[in-house]
């Protein structure tokens, strides 16, 4: 029986540390087997990829992600809205791991309400339609509107 070591976030470990975990893998080889998970594997150095399988994942789409997160929306009896929902797909950008983080901290901050404003209030990013207002008029020539509609971004 072989043991096997789950890493995650291999990626965000430094050189040295990836270079002792290379001596690692390579002492134990015969016993154990090492499964290690990074957003970027050109993060890991070569000795390392080099005894790895890599296996890539895409995003999700966004009919996956509203399928997994109506359901945990239902099981923590959280009020969502529709609006609320398509935020958190907007800011995951096909991460699950993201939509369910950016809808925990949406539930804890806002009382188990997840609203549009409310998820883009936690996730710190702008609403679209500000964007989208501020780009039209700097198009227009509009300039003092689209500084407004940038100083929406920080009321």
């Amino acid at each position: 029986m072989h043991k096997i070591i789950i890493l995650d976030e291999a990626d965000s470990l430094t050189v040295s540390a990836q270079q002792a975990l290379r001596m690692v893998m390579t002492e134990f080889s015969s016993t154990t087997r090492f499964a290690l998970a990074c957003n970027d594997s050109s993060k890991l150095i070569e000795p390392i990829q080099s005894r790895c399988a890599i296996v890539r994942f895409t995003k999700l789409s966004d009919t996956e992600i509203m399928r997994r997160l109506k359901v945990v929306v239902e099981m923590e009896q959280l009020q969502a809205d529709e609006a609320g929902m398509e935020a958190l797909i907007f800011t995951a950008e096909g991460d699950m791991r993201y939509a369910l983080n950016n809808l925990q901290a949406t539930a804890s901050g806002f009382d188990n309400v997840i609203t549009q404003d409310n998820v883009f209030r936690v996730c710190d990013q702008p609403h679209p339609e500000i964007i989208t207002n501020c780009i039209k008029n700097a198009l227009r020539g509009q300039f003092s509107q689209s500084c407004t509609e940038v100083n929406k971004v920080f009321d």
